[in-house]
């Protein structure tokens, strides 16, 4: 389960004086299921610890077109944090101007995320990352 903050402030339908903030609540049975999160732009995050844009906490979503702009943490994975058993698929992505203040992945971080025993359950054996463009990302673009 997994809960997304949605600031919606571009939609021609919302007037620009309301709070068009809502709170989305995913509930996905990891066993089998992989979360497909596409075709967002995912922004001026910051999180004080793990994961600015997108935390990978024992989940294996597929990561596919999406752009990660200036999203910041504190620790591990300014953009995307791979930790405690996740094997996502980050594909096709566009990681721009993100940072990790502590210097430990400023565009993904993998914070043993291969080690997944899950993997005879449905889920991926490996953190795959393939395809993506990466672009003046503080803290390393990837740490491992």
């Amino acid at each position: 389960m997994f809960q997304v903050q949605i600031n919606d402030t571009i939609s021609v339908h919302q007037p620009p004086d309301t709070n068009n903030t809502k709170i989305l609540t995913v509930k996905v049975d990891s066993t089998y299921a992989y979360p497909i999160i596409q075709g967002n732009l995912i922004a001026n995050n910051y999180s004080g610890g793990k994961g600015g844009g997108l935390d990978c906490n024992n989940s294996s979503a597929a990561v596919i077109n999406n752009i990660f702009f200036k999203n910041q943490s504190v620790s591990s994975g300014g953009a995307i944090s791979c930790r405690n058993f996740s094997t996502p698929e980050i594909k096709s992505n566009i990681f721009f101007g993100n940072l990790s203040a502590d210097s430990t992945g400023g565009a993904i971080s993998d914070l043993k995320a291969a080690l997944a025993p899950a993997a005879t359950r449905g889920f991926r054996k490996y953190l795959t990352i393939k395809y993506n463009d990466f672009w003046d990302n503080r803290g390393g673009t990837f740490y491992q």
